[in-house]
């Protein structure tokens, strides 16, 4: 069934003559080619930091249950400033999240904002956060199709809370599309999980395969079960 709907969803670009990689198919923006080349951003993303992450099987073994749909609908290219703490970068939004003709959609536009925000606290200060509030601005159309750029960063941190601020801009920075504020807050069943040292152990530096990661999992679900049938608590 998904190679289904992600074959519609091709032919649909395609009979739209939009390809959805058009990071590298169109012209490549100046501010965009000055981003790639500058010393002090580095490229990242979940998919290049944990590429395991996004294989099916290592997914379905997560728990995941569908599709990413802010990576279907949306394609990011994401720069980091560790000194500023600033994510930043590039979105295109494909034709799949169209909203008023020729515009995108509403609803997309939050998403990416999320989906960015959320990544910006892993990056800044780790892993077990999640969504409280998602307070989003809608200034201008962000035209269908359209390259256009990002940045987000940390306002402040107080306990389990991260308050975080995040924009979608035109290419020169000036023109506001969309703007947001949010919190975050780190699950108080999970301990710290510091993005270096997870990138360490899982991560693209950590030189673990496929394999050793799906025996990990099965293992640590073992391990659950018989405590769970000991009467322990659970893990």
């Amino acid at each position: 069934q998904i190679y289904l709907v992600d074959q519609y969803i091709l032919k649909y670009n395609m009979d739209f003559n939009y390809y959805p990689e058009n990071l590298e198919r169109e012209e490549v923006p100046e501010w965009l080619m000055e981003l790639r080349q500058s010393r002090s951003y580095t490229p990242t993303s979940m998919g290049l930091e944990f590429p395991l992450f996004t294989d099916p099987e290592v997914r379905k073994a997560n728990g995941s249950k569908g599709v990413p749909f802010a990576q279907e609908h949306i394609k990011y290219e994401m720069f980091w400033n560790k000194r500023e703490t600033l994510l930043c970068g590039a979105i295109t939004f494909r034709h799949t999240a169209e909203g008023p003709p020729g515009a995108v959609h509403g609803g997309a536009l939050a998403t990416a904002l999320d989906s960015i925000l959320g990544f910006l606290t892993v990056r800044s200060v780790g892993f077990g956060y999640v969504t409280v509030n998602l307070n989003v601005n809608y200034r201008k159309f962000v035209p269908l199709g359209s390259t256009v750029r990002f940045h987000a960063h940390v306002e402040k941190e107080e306990g389990r809370k991260l308050f975080l601020q995040g924009a979608i801009t035109d290419g020169s920075g000036d023109v506001v599309h969309t703007d947001a504020t949010a919190i975050f807050i780190r699950r108080k069943e999970i301990p710290p999980l510091a993005f270096e040292k997870m990138r360490d152990t899982i991560g693209r530096t950590s030189g673990m395969s496929k394999s050793e990661y799906l025996d990990t999992i099965k293992s640590l679900k073992n391990m659950q079960k018989r405590n769970a049938l000991a009467g322990a608590p659970k893990l």
